[in-house]
């Protein structure tokens, strides 16, 4: 994993805190100069919930109402991965209009694109 992946509050893993914690300035800095002890935590459907996000039958995640699919972006669970697609309908002629994630930070990111965090809910 590299520093120029990560932002600060993405959540990661280190062999101190396994359950995973929210990246600072100072852990960012740690990563850029190489220390090893942190990982990326794996996108699961347990992440999904535990930031609010909702699952429907199709496995077409989505938050709120229907946010992504008003913006015609659609996140998705196929064989155990993400994907983002970006257009009108899933279908099986996916182009180039997709990006495949399967870790905690990079959902982060993408999310963030929206001018939104997402926050773990309770």
């Amino acid at each position: 994993m590299k520093a120029e992946e990560l932002r600060i509050g993405n959540w990661l893993k280190r062999d101190s805190q396994p359950e995973g914690f929210q990246i600072d300035i100072d852990s960012l800095v740690r990563i850029s100069n190489g220390a090893k002890d942190y990982e990326a935590i794996p996108l699961t459907k347990d992440w999904l919930l535990k930031f609010g996000l909702k699952i429907d039958v199709s496995g077409v995640v989505i938050s709120g109402a229907t946010y992504w699919r008003k913006k015609a972006i659609t996140f998705y669970e196929s064989d155990g991965k993400y994907y983002l697609k970006i257009g009108e309908k899933l279908n099986s002629d996916l182009g180039t209009q997709v990006i495949e994630f399967d870790k905690v930070h990079e959902l982060q990111n993408i999310y963030a694109l929206t001018g939104e965090e997402l926050t773990i809910t309770e």
